[in-house]
């Protein structure tokens, strides 16, 4: 590098990775302090839940997640409006069901969304594909898949079982303690997926696109983080 650029260029450089990583720990921390404030207002709206069932609103306590903040309230306020929550909850659950397979990109225009909503299955699998991803967490290791694309689906984690998802957040955390490694489609080296798993010592990847999609639940893969490659185990053999 010429004098120059070490007396000029250099101090940029090294000011804005500084401010970079600053900025990490600062989203990250504000992503903690907001989990913590969700878990103080789900024991208030938990406790809400299971009176609409008691009151005999709703069927069960987990439908009342279907409903708005502003259905919610305006029932507390005239509870004569309850009646109409049952057909409020089965009209989102079947638009939820529908949706359940929608694939939508990690970064679209505005102007595609009508086009990617008619879509139901963006599907990017086969077994010529070759997975391969950014090692965020160096190590080797052979187990089964267990894909989760949103918190509905932690009851699935397995112990000694590869995570795949599309990202984590501090939510998730608690899986990657029953984990044996980490498959993530989005994320770098101070991602939190990353950050978690160089704490335990996990083999990750990051950056596997269509991992989600192209990696099946049960089925047993060989990660390979060192080298950012994924290989499908058939009978036993790579």
């Amino acid at each position: 590098m010429p004098a120059i650029s070490r007396l000029t260029l250099l101090p940029r450089v090294r000011m804005t990775v500084r401010r970079l990583k600053w900025q990490y720990v600062r989203r990250e921390e504000c992503r903690s302090d907001l989990t913590r404030v969700i878990a103080h207002l789900r024991v208030w709206h938990l406790a809400l839940a299971d009176r609409f069932v008691a009151r005999g609103w709703l069927d069960r306590p987990t439908d009342y997640f279907l409903l708005q903040l502003e259905e919610v309230g305006a029932v507390i306020a005239d509870p004569v409006s309850a009646p109409q929550l049952r057909d409020i909850v089965r009209r989102r659950a079947a638009d939820l069901e529908a949706q359940r397979e929608l694939r939508l990109p990690f970064l679209m225009r505005e102007s595609e969304l009508p086009r990617l909503l008619q879509r139901a299955d963006m599907t990017a699998g086969g077994d010529d594909i070759q997975l391969s991803g950014l090692c965020v967490s160096p190590g080797c290791v052979e187990g089964e898949v267990v894909v989760m694309r949103d918190p509905g689906e932690f009851a699935r984690m397995k112990q000694g079982a590869i995570l795949v998802a599309p990202a984590t957040d501090p939510a998730w955390t608690p899986l990657f303690t029953l984990a044996a490694g980490v498959i993530v489609e989005v994320g770098g080296m101070l991602s939190h997926a990353s950050t978690i798993a160089r704490e335990y010592g996990l083999p990750a990847l990051a950056n596997v696109k269509h991992a989600t999609e192209v990696l099946e639940n049960g089925e047993r893969i060989r990660l390979d983080a060192t080298a950012g490659r994924i290989y499908r185990i058939r009978n036993g053999i790579r």
